[in-house]
C-alpha cells in the first residue's frame, strides 16, 4: 500500500518539477525575445535620432552657404562704388606720386 502512494508522489513531484522547468524556459525565451525587441527598437531610434541631426546639419549648412553667397555678392555693388569714387582720386594720386603705396589694390583699375 506504500508503494503505490510514494510513486504517486515522485510521478507527481516529477510532473510538478517538469512544469516548472518548461515554465522557467519559456521565461526565459520571452526573456531573450523581449531583449532582441527592445535592441532593434532602441536601434531605430537611434538610427532615426541620427538621421534627424544629420538632417538639420545638412540643414544648417546650406544655410550657411546661402549666407555666405549672399555676404561674398553684397560687397561687390560696394567696391564698384568704392571704384568709380576712387578711380579719379587714385589717378591723381598717381600724376602727384602721394603714398602710392598706401592705396589698396582692389582700388587701382
Amino acid at each position: 500500500m506504500n508503494m503505490p502512494r510514494v510513486s504517486r508522489r515522485i510521478s507527481a513531484a516529477v510532473v510538478v518539477q517538469t512544469l516548472l522547468f518548461c515554465w522557467l524556459l519559456g521565461l526565459s525565451v520571452a526573456m531573450v525575445l523581449g531583449y532582441r525587441a527592445v535592441n532593434q527598437l532602441a536601434e531605430q531610434v537611434q538610427t532615426r535620432v541620427e538621421s534627424q541631426q544629420v538632417l538639420a546639419l545638412e540643414t544648417r549648412a546650406a544655410e550657411l552657404a546661402a549666407s555666405i553667397q549672399v555676404l561674398e555678392a553684397k560687397p561687390e555693388p560696394a567696391y564698384a562704388v568704392l571704384r568709380t569714387a576712387a578711380s579719379p582720386l587714385v589717378h591723381r594720386t598717381y600724376k602727384i606720386n602721394l603714398f602710392p603705396m598706401l592705396l589698396p589694390e582692389v582700388l587701382v583699375p
